[in-house]
């Protein structure tokens, strides 16, 4: 596997949180690592805004929560017009980061400051949300949302749904439509009950 030098870019707050950004090339293709220990619900939601923010389409993800305190997410990403991105960008989006993860800073008003409007839930008619629950695991399954700024609805549903996620696996098919796995906190016992779930399956539809 080929891969480049990598641009490393840290940031620590006066309570100790940290937050990690690592830019490198692997086979061809720009990888954003982030990792902080600012886990809680809506971390996910606030990473998708920065990266939608800087026009990055999320080629492939993979989002893990290592036990409930730290995260470390890993994006394959591409330009909107296929420039490469710069190490100025990168601190500027540790700049972002920083005040949406450390200081609360509203992901509405972070994106409306910056002239951002959310995608509206134009797509929810070729998205298909399928919840499997058993006694070990709980997975969400979102597949064929399309178009730039997809991570940031499906996060913003899942912000709004109080779901939370440990780890998640996303891929951008060469259609433009998308294949995500989300694996659910097993202790979120609303899952068990089959109203919930049709009624999540709902209202995430309605979102998205």
């Amino acid at each position: 596997m080929k891969t480049s030098p990598k641009s490393f870019f840290s940031a620590l707050d006066e309570r100790s949180r940290r937050l990690n950004v690592i830019l490198s090339q692997e086979e061809e293709q720009t990888k954003l690592r982030i990792e902080t220990d600012c886990n809680e619900p809506g971390v996910l939601f606030r990473i998708a805004g920065v990266l939608f923010a800087h026009h990055l389409l999320i080629r492939r993800a993979h989002i893990t929560s290592s036990g409930h305190k730290t995260i470390s997410d890993e994006f394959f990403v591409q330009k909107e017009d296929d420039s490469s991105i710069q190490e100025k960008e990168v601190k500027e989006m540790i700049g972002e980061l920083e005040g949406l993860l450390f200081a609360n800073h509203s992901v509405l008003e972070f994106l409306s400051n910056k002239g951002i409007n959310i995608p509206p839930p134009s797509h929810k008619s070729a998205g298909e949300v399928t919840v499997y629950v058993d006694e070990k695991k709980i997975i969400i399954d979102i597949n064929g949302i399309t178009g730039p700024g997809y991570l940031l609805l499906i996060s913003r549903a899942f912000y709004l749904t109080d779901v939370n996620i440990l780890e998640a696996i996303l891929y951008l098919d060469r259609d433009g439509s998308t294949q995500n796995r989300f694996f659910v906190d097993p202790s979120d016992i609303r899952f068990h009950n089959k109203g919930f779930c049709e009624n999540l399956i709902a209202e995430m539809k309605d979102l998205l």
